[in-house]
């Protein structure tokens, strides 16, 4: 399980460090969404569970986790925010994916 330096976090996220701490020890949080990027995938980032993060599917993706959100809704949310984040500081959504993750 791989995090940027400085994951952005939904404002409904409680106990970070001990969702971090289940998360690297193969826990799943229950209501707990991820935002991932994936270079090997065509999609800008994925939006998943922490349960179908640790699915056969995906357990051999390479994924980079840069959101931690409470819900599918507080995920899909922070996604928009990071997104607006990104283009505020005038960067390119086409650079999104490969440079979010030097963040």
């Amino acid at each position: 399980m791989d995090f940027i330096n400085d994951i952005f976090v939904d404002e409904n996220v409680e106990n970070l460090n001990t969702i971090i701490y289940s998360l690297k020890k193969g826990i799943p949080v229950f209501n707990i969404y991820l935002i991932c990027i994936d270079n090997m995938s065509e999609n800008t980032a994925h939006i998943m569970s922490s349960s179908e993060y640790f699915s056969k599917i995906n357990s051999k993706k390479q994924y980079k986790i840069i959101g931690i959100a409470v819900g599918k809704y507080g995920a899909n949310r922070l996604f928009s925010n990071i997104i607006e984040y990104w283009v505020e500081k005038g960067n390119s959504i086409g650079d999104f994916k490969e440079n979010i993750v030097k963040e």
